[in-house]
């Protein structure tokens, strides 16, 4: 899910603008009470940093990944990209190992089978003694799902859990309901997809409404 201030418009409503007669008008009421709705939602001073999920455990957005400074003074190791970020690369001292899922924020996206792979990197980096940033665009749906996708199997955690805790961290997560459904397989799964009913079931609709 993405979300978006109101644009700048120069003609009719929008910002507030000088008219002909140099009057200034006042912004349209709807698009303010967008922002505002926004605002209340969704606590922006989140929206531009990496909140730590669990000891090592990084969930933020795009700015947060490439903020080198802030990488550097939380000593993160890892990055794990859950978008298009085609520009993202580190200096070679820092030696972060990255790894990039190229996925869309969209209910009929396949996430689900990024899953494992994905746990495998946070889990791998944790025992190491890394830290991990996992990080999307806005880090409001495709990086909390993977998030909570790697909860579950490490901690045992139902989606519903999962997503509760990580929301205690980082208010502002929102994963779409195609995500959600998509943690509800992988936890009727127990994290073994092959071959698992649900899993067999959730891809062939999946296909269908692709079609």
């Amino acid at each position: 899910m993405v979300f978006h201030f109101p644009s700048e418009h120069h003609n009719g409503g929008g910002w507030a603008h000088e008219s002909k007669g140099g009057s200034r008008t006042s912004l349209d009421r709807t698009q303010a009470q967008n922002a505002l709705d926004f605002l209340a939602a969704h606590d922006i001073s989140h929206t531009r940093k990496a909140d730590q999920i669990q000891p090592g455990l990084y969930l933020g957005d795009l700015p947060a990944a490439k903020d080198i400074l802030s990488i550097e003074s939380k000593r993160i190791s890892h990055v794990l990209s859950v978008c298009h970020v085609p520009d993202l690369t580190y200096p070679a001292d820092l030696r972060i190992r990255h790894k990039h899922i190229d996925v869309d924020d969209a209910r009929d996206e396949d996430l689900l089978d990024h899953f494992k792979d994905c746990w495998r990197f946070i889990r791998d980096c944790l025992d190491e003694g890394g830290r991990i940033l996992v990080h999307c665009e806005q880090g409001i749906s495709r990086s909390p799902t993977v998030v909570a996708a790697y909860l579950m199997r490490a901690e045992r955690m139902h989606p519903v859990s999962a997503l509760t805790y990580i929301k205690k961290f980082r208010p502002i997560i929102d994963p779409n309901p195609g995500f959600r459904a998509q943690l509800d397989v992988w936890g009727n799964c127990r994290g073994e997809l092959a071959g698992q009913a649900d899993y067999v079931e959730w891809k062939r609709k999946l296909e269908q409404r692709r079609r």
